[in-house]
């Protein structure tokens, strides 16, 4: 479950004061649906209600738990969506579990009903983390509003929040040589991924996180607000020991462009386990034949592909720097390398 001994955890500062020291216990959470539908949560996203059933991989949660937990922390993540937890239920967990910090991860569209969470938790005397894309876009206001929040994490340029996390909880400093490419593999034995499911890659899915931030500034994307335009991606090597750890074998690659950097890509390929199916998002821009050929050989059955209009002059409007045509060539590609092709339009 995540648990360390206790002799070298690092201890609650409240707990020890009251001479009764105990280990930090760490509660990532998200929350349960206000209304019994299903929600689409995530540490970078806006979220939104879910009407075709996706249950949303809490890949995010579970690499915060890995750096908690390397930290010596005892972590536990609640899905609540996933498990279809309600919130009497998620609090008896809470008042079993005792957790000494509460991460709890929420969205505009539910953040009101989210926050009761945060609430129950201050009555068990936990310190309470908001991670929220709502949070970071209108931190002192959620503050203000919501007085069981101890701290709402900000995304700092150029720094993980998986290290901002661990220096909240744990008072650990931030090391120079500390960035996404040192995160470890993400704690996947956390997760239900027995529950997770998602149209057109069906269920027992997960998402395994390659890299994160892009370097184009097209208007209506969300990545540039929480990531900025810094691009970094994951050592191979690290996605490949948490593929193989974890046993993964439906994976869905959690990036914005998933071929951004290729020869990140080809190392992937070179070491991916056999009979691995995976699918991942691409730019009509950052693909080629022989790159696709490589990805379908290592296992890629379907990619995604962010079309959003079949006009240039409306792609040129919203700095989508890609064409038609390019999209008209990647799709005759990814044919043409025997893999399965969806694309986004706006």
């Amino acid at each position: 479950d995540g648990a360390v001994p206790a002799a070298t955890a690092p201890v609650c500062p409240a707990a020890e004061d009251a001479g009764q020291p105990r280990p930090l216990r760490v509660l990532l959470v998200n929350p349960p649906s206000p209304d019994g539908q299903i929600y689409i949560r995530d540490v970078n996203r806006s979220g939104r209600l879910s009407r075709e059933g996706t249950i949303w991989p809490q890949t995010s949660l579970a690499l915060i738990a890995a750096v908690l937990a390397e930290a010596g922390c005892e972590v536990k993540i609640e899905d609540c969506i996933a498990e279809r937890t309600n919130y009497q239920t998620l609090y008896r967990t809470m008042e079993t579990w005792q957790p000494t910090h509460l991460i709890l991860e929420s969205v505009s569209s539910t953040i009101e009903k989210d926050m009761q969470v945060g609430e129950f938790a201050k009555t068990l005397g936990a310190i309470v983390i908001l991670i929220s894309p709502h949070g970071e876009a209108l931190a002192e206001e959620t503050k203000q509003r919501f007085p069981a929040l101890d701290h709402v994490m900000r995304y700092e340029k150029h720094e993980e929040p998986e290290y901002i996390l661990r220096e909240l909880v744990t008072g650990m400093k931030r090391e120079s040589h500390e960035t996404f490419e040192t995160l470890p593999p993400a704690r996947q034995d956390l997760l239900p991924i027995h529950r997770y499911r998602l149209p057109l890659i069906g269920s027992r899915y997960t998402f395994v996180i390659s890299s994160r931030g892009c370097a184009f500034r097209c208007s209506y994307c969300r990545t540039t607000v929480a990531w900025q335009t810094h691009p970094r991606f994951r050592s191979p090597e690290t996605i490949i020991e948490e593929i193989t750890r974890y046993r993964l074998k439906n994976i869905a690659f959690h990036a914005d462009i998933f071929t951004l950097r290729k020869e990140q890509v080809y190392r992937i390929c070179e070491l991916m386990p056999k009979r691995i199916r995976w699918v991942a998002n691409t730019r009509t821009d950052t693909i080629d034949l022989p790159l696709l050929k490589a990805m379908k050989r290592a296992g890629c059955w379907q990619l995604f592909v962010g079309a959003e209009s079949g006009n240039d002059t409306v792609l040129e409007a919203n700095r989508k720097q890609a064409t038609v045509e390019q999209t008209r060539q990647a799709v005759r590609w990814i044919k043409e390398a025997g893999i399965r092709v969806h694309g986004y339009f706006m």
